[in-house]
């Protein structure tokens, strides 16, 4: 398989992860605020969404680079 067409799906794969997250962390916050009991650790869904956040930007912050390395190497070839 193409390394460029490899790139976009593994974009496409992040972005649908992304999109499956968000709604996810909003339920979780309005499950959490909704539950009495843990009103006073309402910080719980904010530490998960932070988690997801840090991983999701890791992962495409590694796909933007190898995306910008492969750009670079197929430059390179004659």
């Amino acid at each position: 398989m193409n390394s460029f067409l490899q790139e976009i799906l593994l974009l496409l794969l992040y972005t649908v992860l992304a999109v499956i997250c968000l709604p996810l962390y909003l339920y979780l916050v309005w499950l959490v605020e909704d539950l009495t009991v843990f009103r006073e650790v309402f910080i719980l869904p904010n530490v998960i969404a932070g988690v997801l956040s840090l991983l999701l930007g890791f992962y495409f912050t590694r796909w933007v680079l190898s995306f910008l390395r492969s750009l670079k190497v197929n430059s390179k070839r004659p």
